[in-house]
């Protein structure tokens, strides 16, 4: 009997030191728990390991001491998948785990309800993924940078096929205004010289009442004269000719020619004290055009209190003038469209007012912004270099 229970006594130690061989020569590091508890109570050398702790705290800490311990990966997080792997027989997670040192590194975690010397144990393999998820890191920074790649060179191929597209009618545009304007001009200036002629003839009180279709055709032909200027000056590649301009007292000589409405509150704030260089005929057209569509604007409006306002000044080591008027504004999606050639609200001319503008401040070397909100007016603000 002695010798029977030697040998059984025997087989037994061989047979846990098997297990233990076993279980330490895994790669993987593997708890042992109490189903019910969630206690830790045995742990593999490869644990010890990826860890970086020793047996005996390994024993004596609780789960939360290597995990994140932060919401999803708290205590209360691992107690539920604890309670899904001894339900259900078996759980898959990845988890941010600690180690002792408090480096945090991702895991991956398979639970498996297992009976051992008769107790229902929760045995934890645990699968050290850093690389893996540096790698899906890695990929995922490269799928979004190639996306953003895609989106940006499907965006510059749009864009350079409207270009294109834009280019070509303008080239057709640029063709047809060459040999149209003249066949068109000479037509107008003998339709012109008629009406004056018709004017002179006409002058009696007996034909009083021609006076007004003869003013009609009149400024009819002006406005088929001032589309065939905005063609011509939007299709030809002019050369701007610099030279020192005192803007301020420039614009007051300009305004001073200009006439307004008697109905329109003008009020001029030249304060810039700034000499330019600037081509005056270039930057008078884009001033006479700003004024004209901020007059319009204002003829469109009901405010009995219709106000225009210039003003000059210096602007981050730059000249700046603003246009302001207090007429309807214009709507967000007019906004969106404004420079673009030949679009344009209004049931005359061609559209091409507000491109020949900026084109003109581009020329000078500045720039021109719009700001404008339905019902509340637009201010327009152009800018020019200083002279050096």
């Amino acid at each position: 009997d002695i010798t029977e229970q030697k040998e059984l006594l025997e087989e037994l130690s061989r047979s846990e030191q098997n297990y233990r061989e076993i279980f330490n020569s895994t790669s993987d590091a593997i708890f042992i728990h109490d189903a019910e508890t969630g206690r830790i109570l045995d742990v593999n050398q490869a644990m010890l390991n990826m860890y970086s702790c020793v047996y005996e705290d390994a024993l004596d800490v609780g789960l939360e001491v290597f995990s994140q311990n932060v919401s999803p990966y708290s205590l209360d997080e691992a107690k539920l998948k604890r309670q899904e792997a001894y339900e259900k027989g078996r759980c898959t997670f990845e988890w941010r785990s600690r180690k002792r040192t408090g480096e945090i590194f991702w895991t991956e975690v398979n639970l498996h309800s297992a009976m051992i010397g008769n107790h229902q144990r929760i045995l934890a393999v645990v699968r050290d993924i850093s690389d893996r998820k540096a790698a899906e890191d890695e990929l995922m920074k490269y799928r979004v940078h190639l996306e953003e790649l895609v989106t940006e060179r499907t965006a510059q191929l749009e864009a350079a096929q409207e270009e294109l597209v834009q280019k070509g009618r303008l080239a057709v545009l640029g063709q047809l205004t060459a040999t149209v304007s003249h066949e068109i001009r000479n037509p107008l200036g003998t339709v012109a010289n008629a009406l004056y002629l018709l004017k002179d003839s006409l002058g009696g009180e007996e034909h009083a009442h021609l006076a007004r279709p003869l003013l009609l055709a009149e400024r009819n032909v002006e406005r088929c004269d001032s589309i065939i200027s905005d063609l011509l000056d939007f299709s030809r590649q002019r050369k701007t000719l610099l030279e020192p301009l005192d803007l301020d007292a420039w614009l007051t000589e300009l305004l001073n020619e200009l006439s307004f409405p008697d109905e329109v509150k003008c009020r001029w704030i030249l304060a810039s004290q700034a000499t330019i260089l600037a081509d005056s005929e270039r930057l008078r057209r884009a001033m006479v055009n700003v004024i004209t569509n901020a007059l319009q604007s204002l003829n469109e409006t009901q405010n009995p209190d219709k106000t225009l306002e210039i003003r000059t000044r210096l602007n981050d080591g730059r000249c700046e003038i603003q246009v302001h008027d207090n007429g309807p504004g214009m709507s967000e999606e007019i906004m969106a469209r404004i420079f673009e050639p030949m679009f344009s609200t209004k049931n005359f001319g061609v559209g091409l007012g507000v491109p020949i503008i900026q084109n003109i401040l581009k020329g000078h070397g500045g720039g021109v912004k719009y700001h404008s909100e339905a019902g509340k007016g637009t201010t327009v603000s152009m800018w020019l270099p200083l002279k050096a």
